[in-house]
């Protein structure tokens, strides 16, 4: 698919796909990249992903649910897209688009554990969900198919009854990634059988069904 670079606000990318063959849009600093695949949506969309500024995405978190332990590493970032025409927002797709972001000097050095890097949907009631990412290289790269407001953040997690057990270093990578919550009463068990019924959970959120 071809790549349209924005014309505009380096921190924003604005353009459009073709639902036949798809589109990679890019802000002009090169610092964000969104790639529709073809068949992604059933008509020409015009998408826009803004980066918020530092004073945008504080007040944003300073209203939000952050769950224990969340450090927010960059930007906040608003994603929206509406048909071509301008008639009718669209918040989901058939296909996941991915999306990078390059991450400074200054929000790398705030991440203590690469692994635990992601997004994170900022919901209407103002909770947070995550929906993955990757760090390659100074750059994270998520797929998602849905749009919203979203954050880069790290997540550090850990239970009180799991400290020097042989699969804590693998629990607390779990818990930062929401592949596990713990119980509610904030243990972990981990000497518990797990049920079917909850690691077809741990399952579904691994793959982010």
């Amino acid at each position: 698919p071809p790549t349209i670079d924005s014309p505009k606000d380096p921190n924003t990318i604005i353009g459009a796909n073709s639902p036949e063959i798809g589109a990679t849009l890019a802000s002009a600093s090169g610092d964000m990249t969104l790639s529709v695949p073809a068949g992604a949506t059933n008509t020409a969309v015009e998408f826009t992903v803004a980066a918020l500024t530092p004073e945008e995405t504080s007040s944003l978190l300073e209203t939000a649910a952050l769950p224990q332990g969340f450090t927010s590493v960059g930007p906040a970032i608003e994603f929206s897209a509406v048909t071509s025409d301008g008639s009718e927002p669209v918040t989901s797709f058939e296909e996941p688009l991915v999306f990078e972001i390059v991450l400074s000097e200054d929000d790398l050095a705030r991440i203590t554990d690469p692994q635990k890097i992601g997004l994170f949907r900022v919901n209407d009631d103002g909770s947070l969900t995550f929906i993955g990412g990757r760090l390659v290289g100074n750059r994270l790269v998520v797929s998602m198919d849905h749009f919203s407001r979203y954050v880069v953040g790290e997540t550090v997690a850990t239970f009180e009854d799991i400290q020097g057990h042989w699969a804590q270093a693998d629990v607390e990578l779990m818990a930062a990634r929401w592949v596990i919550l713990g119980r509610p009463s904030g243990r972990f068990d981990p000497e518990d059988t797990v049920t079917r019924a909850e690691f077809t959970l741990m399952l579904a959120r691994a793959m982010f069904l």
